[in-house]
């Protein structure tokens, strides 16, 4: 069976990564922005969820329950829901702000009171918003390789000394990014998981404890496959930067951009000519 032309090649990689970004940005917007509002769908996106134990069951609980997420808290009681942003928030605070937005009973009032201030812990201190780090260099990296781009669309009659190293940065910098929000997003999902496990073991195997914590299947799981995309898409923007074997990086259409402190003109082949291949000899001696 034949093999693609590499032209052909590119396309497909650069169109394979086009279709990554979209959805991966909004798995990003949907993982951070859980419980910061009563949107539908945001209430079921959380961290973690913590409620009071019903007496010394260890399966069962009473009362409300708070979700907790990246930066909002949401009050789940049987008869109203509220959410509302808890970062950089003061406990008193949030405490008012909650007795003016939700109906409680003053048994269910106290049980949130106390509830509110171990949510707050887990929020700063324990569970922390690594996924935002790296949502940020995934944006940062997108931008990036957007210049590149366009540094790469120069008409080659334009290229420069200057250009070229320009977009080699461009390229550096994509890739560290990329592979940075990677690291992140791993590194986010598997810290999330065990702390919550080892919350869930803890409050679940000690009688002292007069909470249980419950795990948000949803947001591991767009964490894992955010894991998945990120990855995926670094492998193919890593694919589509990488230098070819004669020195140059890949350009619009197969051209490769002349590398930084290349003076010589491109050979018949694509590549570029050593210094002294295909100078003329001197003229002969009178």
């Amino acid at each position: 069976m034949p093999s693609q032309p590499p032209r052909m090649t590119s396309v497909n990689w650069r169109y394979s990564s086009y279709f990554i970004i979209i959805p991966t940005l909004l798995l990003y917007v949907l993982s951070l922005t859980g419980c910061v509002s009563n949107s539908p769908g945001l209430q079921n996106i959380f961290l973690t969820a913590i409620q009071h134990r019903n007496g010394n069951s260890t399966t069962t609980s009473t009362g409300v329950q708070l979700r907790v997420g990246y930066f909002g808290i949401c009050v789940h009681a049987s008869t109203d829901t509220t959410c509302f942003v808890s970062a950089m928030t003061s406990l008193d605070k949030l405490a008012s702000q909650l007795n003016s937005t939700i109906n409680l009973s003053e048994v269910d009032m106290n049980q949130v009171a106390a509830l509110l201030s171990v949510a707050l812990v887990l929020q700063t201190k324990i569970l922390l918003p690594l996924l935002a780090a790296a949502g940020s260099a995934f944006l940062l990296g997108i931008i990036v390789f957007i210049l590149f781009k366009w540094a790469a669309k120069r008409p080659k009659v334009n290229l420069t000394e200057s250009s070229a190293k320009r977009s080699q940065i461009y390229s550096r910098g994509c890739l560290s990014l990329i592979w940075t929000s990677v690291g992140l997003s791993t590194a986010s999902a598997v810290s999330v998981s065990e702390s919550i496990g080892a919350l869930q073991f803890w409050t679940a195997n000690v009688p002292e404890s007069s909470i249980i914590v419950f795990t948000g299947t949803a947001m591991q799981a767009l964490q894992w496959v955010l894991v998945a995309l990120s990855a995926l898409f670094a492998l193919t923007v890593s694919s589509m930067l990488r230098v070819t074997p004669a020195g140059t990086l890949p350009g619009p259409g197969g051209s490769g951009l002349r590398p930084m402190g290349s003076t010589m003109p491109p050979a018949a082949g694509g590549g570029f000519q050593a210094p002294g291949q295909g100078v003329p000899p001197p003229p002969p001696f009178m």
